[in-house]
């Protein structure tokens, strides 16, 4: 949480959740989610977790 991260956007889902990559960090913290600030018209912005990532 509050890294300093850089890398490639390489793709959002259907809820608008971000997914990049940076394959120069290590193995593990290589991919990250930026999660929706909003989903089923509720905010997200203090309750996120994995089950927002749909299975695609």
């Amino acid at each position: 949480v509050n890294d300093l991260k850089t890398g490639n956007l390489v793709g959002i889902d259907k809820y608008g959740n971000k997914y990049y990559e940076d394959t120069r960090n290590f193995f593990g913290r290589h991919r990250w989610v930026i999660y929706t600030e909003e989903m089923n018209g509720k905010n997200t912005f203090w309750e996120v977790d994995g089950s927002m990532v749909p299975p695609e």
